[in-house]
């Protein structure tokens, strides 16, 4: 896989972007000027000046209450927007890694990252499986594209849509991708997205995922699609057996 590119390193806004903010900023500049202003023209008066100081104080303080209460809330909806983003692209890498090589249909983590570590170059790609990942591959760019204002707040969200964007090729190479490269990817982008959402998770035997990793292809198809593949190489009866239950 290449390298991820430096873009994806975390970006601010600035303040005043939003226009409750960029109001309240104005609000603030205005009430500093005007109390300038009126205190160097009624200085000789001195209840006008009282009067300009408190009213610019009370502006300064309503504005800068604003400020800090806009950008608390706004805030606190990027990082829901950004989580939500990355617990979609997290299930969709989940269904696959299902789909490709097995385990337990439901969401498991610590399963998911121990069958993508036990990938190997006999984990082969039924067709079904590579279409999944090509356009799990195509989602993770065009929410890169949609949501970029968002994505390049989060550096570990960017990183795991990156590793994902790879996939999007995986049949327009002129070396098509091969098995270990796409676990590696699918691993490096499940663990990106799992710094963003910091879920612990307890109560799973990942060590057992090793036994129940079934990666035939014909098996494959039938996850996916429920109706096996005739053209397929038939499994090994080991493979069957353990599937079937």
């Amino acid at each position: 896989m290449t390298e991820v590119p430096t873009k994806c390193r975390p970006r601010r806004r600035l303040l005043g972007l939003s226009f409750k903010t960029k109001s309240a900023t104005l609000m603030f500049a205005g009430a500093v000027v005007s109390g300038i202003f009126q205190h160097t023209i009624f200085a000789e008066n001195e209840s006008w000046a009282g009067y300009a100081a408190g009213l610019a104080t009370e502006l300064c303080g309503v504005a800068l209450t604003i400020i800090l209460i806009d950008m608390a809330l706004e805030r606190q909806e990027q990082r829901k927007d950004i989580r939500r983003l990355a617990d979609e692209m997290l299930f969709q890498v989940d269904y696959i890694v299902w789909v490709w090589l097995g385990g337990d249909r439901v969401f498991s983590y610590e399963e998911m990252v121990c069958l993508l570590r036990s990938v190997s170059p006999d984990d082969t790609l039924h067709h079904v499986t590579e279409s999944l990942i090509q356009g799990l591959g195509n989602e993770a760019e065009k929410r890169y594209r949609l949501h970029s204002d968002l994505v390049l707040r989060d550096g570990d969200l960017c990183r795991g849509l990156c590793h994902l964007g790879e996939l999007a090729s995986i049949r327009a190479r002129k070396h098509p991708l091969e098995a270990v490269q796409v676990g590696e990817a699918l691993l490096e982008a499940a663990r990106s997205f799992r710094r963003v959402l910091q879920f612990t998770e307890t109560g799973h035997a990942a060590r057992e995922c090793q036994t129940q990793k079934q990666s035939a292809q014909r098996i494959q198809a039938y996850r996916h699609t429920g109706m096996e593949d005739a053209g397929c190489p038939e499994p090994r009866a080991v493979e069957v057996l353990t599937y079937l239950g």
